[in-house]
C-alpha cells in the first residue's frame, strides 16, 4: 500500500524528465534511483525535506535537491517535505526552534525592553539569539526528520508484512478449501 500509495501521490518522473526546465539537468534526472517509491528512498526523501525544512535558510527545496541527489534519496519526497515551510507554518516551526535552543543553551527568552533603539534590538538580537535559533533548528530539524523518518519506516515494514500474512493465510484457506472439494468429490 504504501509503495502504491506513493507511485500515485508523487508526480510522474517521466514527465518531469522530459519537461523543459529540466533539460539543463538530464545527467541526473534520467537517474532512476532518484524517483523510485522504494522505502529506502522515499524514507531518506522525507528526513533530508524535513531536515531542511525546520533550517532557517532561504532556498529549502533547491537545497533539498541537492542533498536528495548526493544521498540518492526520492527527490519528489525530499521537495514535497520540505514545502511544509510555507509561510503558515514558518513562524510556530521557527518559534520552537528558537525555544529549545535557548532551554539547551541556557539563555533566556528574547525580551524587549521599551527605551531600546532599534539598534540596540538588532544587535541584540543577532549577538544574543541568533545562536539559540540557529541552534534551536537544527535540533527540531534533525528530530522530526528522525521521527517521521522512522514512523514511516515501520508503518511501511508493518503493512509489506500485514499484506504477506494476508497473502499466506488466504492461501492456506484456499487451500484447505480445495482440499474439502477433493474430500466431498470423492466421498460423493
Amino acid at each position: 500500500m504504501p509503495r502504491r500509495f506513493f507511485k500515485r501521490v508523487l508526480p510522474d518522473p517521466i514527465k518531469i524528465q522530459n519537461a523543459s526546465y529540466m533539460r539543463r539537468f538530464k545527467s541526473f534526472a534520467g537517474n532512476r534511483q532518484l524517483w523510485t517509491t522504494k522505502r529506502r528512498n522515499v524514507v531518506w526523501g522525507l528526513a533530508i525535506g524535513l531536515f531542511i525544512g525546520f533550517q532557517p535558510i532561504i532556498p529549502h527545496v533547491l537545497l533539498a535537491i541537492v542533498l536528495s541527489i548526493w544521498l540518492k534519496a526520492n527527490i519528489p519526497m525530499a521537495v514535497a517535505s520540505a514545502l511544509l515551510n510555507n509561510p503558515i507554518t514558518l513562524v510556530p516551526m521557527y518559534y520552537l526552534g528558537y525555544k529549545v535552543g535557548c532551554a539547551i543553551l541556557n539563555v533566556p527568552a528574547f525580551a524587549m525592553t521599551e527605551d531600546a533603539s532599534k539598534l540596540d534590538f538588532m544587535k541584540e538580537l543577532l549577538t544574543i539569539h541568533l545562536q539559540p535559533l540557529l541552534f534551536g533548528c537544527f535540533v527540531t530539524g534533525l528530530f522530526f526528520a528522525l521521527v517521521c523518518s522512522v514512523g514511516l519506516n515501520e508503518f511501511w515494514k508493518w503493512n509489506v508484512l500485514r499484506r504477506r500474512k494476508r497473502r499466506i493465510f488466504n492461501a492456506a484457506e484456499s487451500a484447505r478449501l480445495r482440499q474439502d472439494n477433493l474430500e466431498k468429490d470423492q466421498n460423493a
